[in-house]
């Protein structure tokens, strides 16, 4: 199951702009590879974990300082949480 919900906003003709988002995810089941003492005759399984959950913050903010007919500049910042 997992959920996001953001914001994008764009201005100055799409010259510079910003996008915010919230997202929490879950996985049921998540299958992972553990080792095992080679004692059991193997050197690893695969077994279920459990559930996996993140959620976190994503922040963005873009620009196009320069913009002639030739040329184009384009810088983009992003910064994000997660836990």
């Amino acid at each position: 199951m997992s959920f996001e919900v953001g914001w994008e906003t764009k201005m100055y003709e799409n010259r510079l702009g910003f996008d915010v988002s919230y997202y929490n995810n879950t996985i049921k089941g998540q299958i992972a590879k553990m080792d095992v003492p080679t004692s059991t005759g193997a050197r690893n399984i695969w077994q279920n974990v459990g559930d996996l959950n993140n959620y976190g913050i994503e922040a963005a903010i873009y620009a196009t300082p320069i913009a002639q007919r030739d040329f184009e500049w384009n810088i983009r910042g992003t910064i994000a949480h997660n836990r």
